[in-house]
C-alpha cells in the first residue's frame, strides 16, 4: 500500500504554444513532394526538445498538431512551412 507520493515538478517555460493545421496537395505528385519536403524539414528543424508533434499523412493531406516551448514570444511555426 502506498501512503505517500512525492512528485518532481519543473518550472513552466516562459513561452509555449500550439500549431494546428492541414496542408492539402492538389495532385499525387504534389503530395509526394509535400511528404518528401516535410520529412526533410522535420529532421532539420523540428526534431529537438522544443517541439512535441503529431502528424497524420492522409490521402491528399498532411494534418499537423504541434506544441512548442521555450521558443520566444513570436516563434510559432518555423517559416519553412509558412505560406509566402
Amino acid at each position: 500500500m502506498v501512503t505517500r507520493v512525492t512528485l518532481r515538478t519543473r518550472e513552466l517555460p516562459e513561452y509555449f504554444g500550439a500549431v494546428v493545421g492541414t496542408i492539402r496537395a492538389q495532385t499525387d505528385a504534389a503530395f509526394r513532394e509535400l511528404v518528401s519536403k516535410f520529412v526533410d524539414f522535420y529532421a532539420d528543424t523540428l526534431f529537438n526538445p522544443h517541439w512535441a508533434e503529431r502528424f497524420v499523412f492522409g490521402k491528399d493531406a498532411l494534418q499537423l498538431t504541434m506544441l512548442y516551448q521555450d521558443r520566444g514570444r513570436r516563434a510559432g511555426l518555423p517559416c519553412g512551412l509558412c505560406r509566402r
